[in-house]
């Protein structure tokens, strides 16, 4: 979030970070350390974050940012692992760390929460002012209004919440989530391309990473045909016809003989008028 400082590029060219471990692997390495942090993002609630293994705490929030802010899908995460990724060697991956601390051109990974609050205020002790923190190295210098004490500011869902913040205020100014990503770190022309385009390239990845998770997802379990199946409805029982009830022949019988008295009482009365 400021202009590259020269460990950093030193570092980078040499594959390494201040301690001698690799800082960043090559793509084959990536992408397989990249998926198995994604599937830690998804699967881990924010809520879970505080109390959670440090490995995983900034890409938790980091996603949760995104879904908050409306950043692009795995953006912030891979600005996340730019800022303060820290080498895992038993996951053979890069992973953001947040306890962080960059200060004058020297990038430490604290071991607490109460270790990296305790470097910073030494720093500060001996006048140092620009010191980057946490999951997404926020500048204490250049953001002096982004947390209330040290505390909030090794909070990582603070650090990233502040983070996303930020990066949503770029992407008004620029319209493009490429140039925001740059002018994150920097507005200096060439300090922020040259940002930009590795922060990319960790987007892609971990794109990648989510697309390969999600093609390797077990299918959900069909559903029994038994549970689909149709209750039968229950017989109807037969008419029975009431003992009283009149049989069609019947009662055409009785018709008829309804009809043949009725003309034979109109003919006994036509002849009795004629007499």
């Amino acid at each position: 979030m400021r202009p590259l400082p020269v460990w950093r590029a030193d570092c980078e060219a040499k594959g390494a970070t201040t301690d001698g471990t690799p800082m960043r692997p090559g793509l084959s390495h990536t992408v397989f350390g990249l998926a198995a942090l994604t599937a830690a993002a998804v699967l881990m609630p924010s809520s879970a974050a505080a109390t959670a293994d440090p490995w995983a705490v900034c890409g938790v929030e980091a996603a949760a940012g995104e879904r908050a802010a409306n950043i692009p899908a795995h953006l912030l995460r891979a600005i996340a692992v730019k800022e303060s990724g820290r080498w895992n060697a038993d996951r053979a991956e890069t992973i953001a760390w947040p306890w962080t601390v960059t200060a004058g051109g020297d990038g430490t990974f604290l071991p607490t929460k109460a270790a990296a609050i305790a470097h910073v205020q030494a720093l500060q002790a001996r006048g140092v002012t620009v010191i980057d923190v946490g999951c997404m190295q926020v500048n204490l210098h250049y953001h002096p209004d982004a947390f209330a004490d040290l505390e909030a500011a090794f909070d990582p869902a603070t650090n990233v919440a502040y983070a996303a913040d930020f990066l949503g205020r770029l992407f008004a100014e620029t319209r493009s989530w490429q140039r925001a990503a740059g002018r994150y770190h920097s507005a200096t022309p060439g300090i922020g391309d040259a940002y930009r385009i590795k922060v990319i390239g960790l987007w892609n990845d971990l794109r990648r990473a989510a697309r390969a998770s999600a093609a390797s997802a077990p299918s959900p379990a069909p559903v029994p045909a038994s549970s689909l199946a149709v209750a039968a409805r229950p017989a109807v029982p037969p008419l029975v016809a009431s003992p009283t009830a009149v049989k069609p022949a019947q009662a055409l019988d009785q018709l008829g003989a309804w009809r043949r008295r009725m003309v034979g009482s109109l003919g006994d009365r036509h002849r009795r008028n004629v007499a």
